[in-house]
């Protein structure tokens, strides 16, 4: 049996087949109160001979299911006059978890309630035996992640490429154990390197991916006053080009919510980009103790602020770059 893989086409970019083969993730989903109380459909699978993952709304609720384990999340706890409703999908190699977040969650945590409490108040967990995806799943997104693309249908197609590729960029970092290519370590003190002194970093790493995915990479480039990291151009079969506009910025920046509600979003409009991907680089663990935020509060927090201020077209990526990992750790 081949490899399907499923994604509603509203979610290609804001999630990729990456998303989909780890044996360890948590996806945000943002879906309108209404509609995911009235509207019953798949948002993604992947599935093999012998394994199948997939998310959706059915008429009992949000569910996540594992090839024969299923959690579902009843939404009769959200409050009514929630309008758009804070979804986590999360699954590790024993356990498969959904969560609903609405207005009443956020009025808890105003009214002093712990995050993580509350979060487990509106979550539903079923443990498993012990699942991850089997080697011809990692196989067949090996071998995706280096197929030639000569040319993108929709922009939709073209923005799940490029969002892939950046996703592709921190496990290859992480595969070859080079992670300590994004810290300065002078007087044997590591510190985070500066977002601008990455630049060659990324651009070495995606470069030969840009060639057998058939995009232009333009960086630094110079647009009113500013500059952004990255511009990444496709060309449509109807002849249109498409860009991208990719923004970087270190987790502990005093400009980090700036970057994504102000500088990004400028950018995209004078490039006529109507997608983004702003990719925090996360330092914090034994070697650095900034930001105060673990990873999944600050991805919390970010995604929420893109929401409220309609940036629906920005993807959020967050890169781990706090830990050492060893080639026989990783999968690809």
């Amino acid at each position: 049996m081949e490899i399907e893989v499923g994604i509603a086409p509203e979610m290609r970019g804001q999630i990729t087949y990456i998303d989909l083969i780890n044996a360890i993730a948590t996806l945000t989903i943002w879906l309108g109160y209404e509609g995911a109380k009235t509207k019953e459909g798949k948002l993604f699978f992947i599935k093999s001979k012998n394994y199948h993952l997939e998310a959706g709304v059915s008429k009992y609720g949000l569910y996540l299911k594992r090839n024969n384990y299923l959690a579902v999340k009843k939404l009769d706890d959200v409050s009514r006059e929630t309008k758009m409703i804070f979804c986590l999908f999360t699954w590790n190699t024993d356990t498969l978890k959904v969560t609903a977040l609405g207005d009443d969650f956020h009025h808890a945590l105003n009214a002093g309630g712990d995050e993580t409490i509350e979060i487990e108040k509106r979550s539903t967990v079923v443990k498993t035996i012990p699942t991850i995806p089997p080697n011809s799943i990692i196989e067949w997104a090996r071998k995706k992640a280096i197929v030639p693309v000569k040319i993108y249908e929709t922009e939709r197609d073209f923005y799940e490429v490029v969002t892939s590729s950046f996703q592709s960029i921190q496990k290859i970092a992480d595969y070859l154990g080079s992670l300590d290519q994004f810290w300065n370590t002078e007087d044997k003190k590591r510190k985070p390197k500066k977002e601008t002194e990455i630049h060659s970093i990324i651009h070495s790493l995606l470069y030969n991916i840009a060639l057998a995915k058939n995009f232009d990479i333009h960086r630094e480039s110079m647009i009113a006053g500013g500059n952004i990291e990255f511009i990444l151009t496709g060309v449509l079969s109807s002849g249109k080009f498409i860009n991208v506009c990719v923004e970087f910025k270190n987790a502990h920046s005093d400009k980090l919510k700036q970057g994504l509600i102000k500088q990004l979003p400028k950018y995209m409009e004078q490039k006529s980009s109507d997608y983004g991907l702003y990719i925090v680089l996360f330092f914090k663990g034994d070697d650095y103790d900034r930001p105060t935020e673990t990873i999944h509060s600050l991805e919390f927090k970010l995604n929420k602020l893109a929401l409220d201020n309609g940036l629906s077209n920005i993807r959020i990526l967050i890169w781990d770059l706090s830990k050492r990992i060893t080639p026989s750790k990783m999968q690809m």
